[in-house]
């Protein structure tokens, strides 16, 4: 039997089991931040920009977290059903400042103070997403060991890169593009999540 990469037989050991169920009681016990690692939510506490705009490509609780921080939400979420229970669990104060977008294209070059990307097509989502983040900003990928080489325990891990990696319009193209970036990265043993600085000053 070929099990699926994400499911595969040697990622659950032990140490994985722990490291999952210490992520879902981290994630019960703050429903009110991000589904991302709690290092990678401390992170973000000290990133998360004071006012502007925020672009997140996948809503959910962080929706709820940015536009409770004052900050203007452009989402892209493409369940309509997840869509409309995201929107009404918010109050009419808080939806003043979202923003649902069905495109990435009409979001302009440089106007955003932050970018989660947090579903979708994320690789389509973070060429978008770069391009669309302010100098000096910071754009943020969850899952990130899915994508970009990663030593990380979990299901789902790539190696290293390949020769059929490479080529235009690849993850592997995409961070050869923003290589010049810091880049930052938070884990938990499920998963990682990576943050890119953007060179430059907003």
């Amino acid at each position: 039997m070929k099990w699926p990469a994400a499911w595969s037989p040697e990622c659950w050991t032990a140490r994985y089991v722990w490291d999952r169920i210490r992520s879902s009681i981290y994630r019960a016990r703050h429903p009110e931040l991000p589904w991302l690692p709690a290092a990678a939510n401390e992170l973000l506490a000290t990133l998360l920009p004071k006012e502007g705009a925020v672009l997140e490509i996948g809503a959910g609780s962080s929706t709820r977290f940015f536009l409770s921080h004052g900050l203007d939400v452009y989402s892209l979420e493409e369940d309509p059903a997840w869509r409309r229970r995201v929107e009404n669990a918010l109050s009419e104060k808080e939806r003043a400042g979202l923003h649902w977008i069905s495109s990435l294209d009409a979001v302009e070059a440089n106007s955003m103070n932050m970018v989660l990307v947090d579903g979708g097509d994320r690789l389509a989502a973070a060429w978008a997403g770069w391009k669309a983040l302010c100098p000096g900003a910071c754009l943020i990928l969850d899952n990130s060991n899915r994508y970009l080489p990663s030593s990380c325990a979990g299901p789902g891990t790539r190696g290293p890169w390949t020769a059929e990696d490479e080529g235009e319009g690849t993850w592997h193209a995409w961070l050869e593009c923003v290589g010049g970036s810091r880049q930052e990265i938070r884990g938990n043993g499920v998963t990682e999540t990576r943050f890119f600085h953007k060179p430059g000053h907003s």
